[in-house]
């Protein structure tokens, strides 16, 4: 099999050592460049349609705007490579190495990165629709305004990861880690975050409406005006979590730890609460109409203009009309 390079015809079979090669707009479509080494090489706009580069070294290789759609890359070695606006549709990026890698505006959409390494990728503006992420590392990747819907990104690490704008709309994150990751206005809308570890995670803004989060680890997280709209969260931990002005009408907070959480001002309207720990938790403003609160546990709660209906369910026991700050509003 013969490519051109630059004008000249030579076969597959040399392009073992190209480091450093200048092999913009070359066409390799198909090509098996098994083990090649192409480490700082110029692949610009190359075509590499369909090619094979398993196990290949392309380590601060530049390969801006290249086709690399369907492309077998397991295990390659992508390490601060220059990949901006690559084309990358369904190809297989198993265990490949793209630590500190380039990705801004590439398309990985339904590419394969199981237990692939991105630490400190630069994935702004990425396209990761319905890409396979499973057991991926992200710590510390650059996710801004990235397209993740319908990803699978199950048990994957994305510890201080940046996610802000971007759009995780039923997306797969079951027992993901991703403490002290910021999620400032994303959109999680039908997601499923079950069991997922998201401690001291920002989700400012964030949109999480009908969500299911079973589980899910948000001890300490500040979630300061999400939507949190009949989302799952039952047995969830908020402990000493920020939730302050949240919109969670008919949210599940079922069995869910929430002592010391800051609700104040939140819509709580026909939540389930029942079986929830909001010991000390802060409802000031906060707004009880409809919601069930059967078996709480509201030891030393704070309250102040608390609103409360006819529909609103209190534990046994509990008197709203004993309680100082508990306003009922029909």
């Amino acid at each position: 099999m013969k490519k051109i390079i630059n004008g000249i015809n030579i076969s597959i079979a040399p392009l073992t050592n190209l480091e450093r090669a200048d092999l913009r707009e070359v066409d390799l479509a198909g090509a098996n460049l098994t083990g090649a080494y192409l480490g700082y090489a110029c692949l610009n706009n190359a075509n590499l349609n369909r090619a094979v580069l398993t196990g290949a070294f392309l380590m601060n290789a530049e390969l801006v705007k290249a086709n690399l759609g369907n492309a077998d890359l397991t295990r390659a070695i992508l390490s601060e490579a220059n990949l901006s606006q690559v084309d990358m549709r369904e190809a297989n990026l198993i265990e490949a190495y793209l630590a500190n890698a380039i990705l801004i505006e590439a398309d990985l959409s339904q590419a394969n990165l199981v237990r692939a390494n991105l630490i400190e990728a630069n994935l702004r503006k990425a396209i990761l629709t319905e890409a396979f992420l499973v057991k991926t590392e992200l710590v510390g990747a650059n996710l801004i305004n990235a397209d993740l819907r319908k990803a699978d990104l199950t048990k994957s690490t994305l510890n201080g990861a940046d996610l802000t704008g971007a759009n995780l709309e039923q997306v797969i994150l079951v027992e993901a880690v991703m403490e002290r990751t910021n999620l400032r206005q994303a959109d999680l809308s039908h997601a499923n975050l079950s069991y997922a570890n998201l401690r001291q995670a920002n989700l400012t803004g964030t949109n999480l409406a009908e969500s299911t989060s079973t589980g899910i680890n948000l001890a300490e997280a500040y979630l300061t005006t999400a939507v949190l709209s009949k989302a799952d969260l039952s047995q969830a931990n908020l402990s000493r979590a920020e939730l302050r002005q949240t919109e969670s009408v008919g949210t599940n907070f079922g069995q869910a730890n929430l002592s010391e959480t800051n609700l104040a001002q939140a819509n709580l309207a026909d939540a389930n609460l029942s079986e929830t720990d909001l010991s000390e938790a802060n409802l000031s403003q906060a707004d009880l109409s409809g919601a069930n609160l059967t078996q709480a546990i509201l030891n030393k709660a704070k309250y102040d203009r608390t609103k409360y209906n006819y529909s609103t369910i209190f534990p046994e026991g509990f008197y709203a009309k004993d309680h100082d700050g508990l306003e009922r509003v029909d």
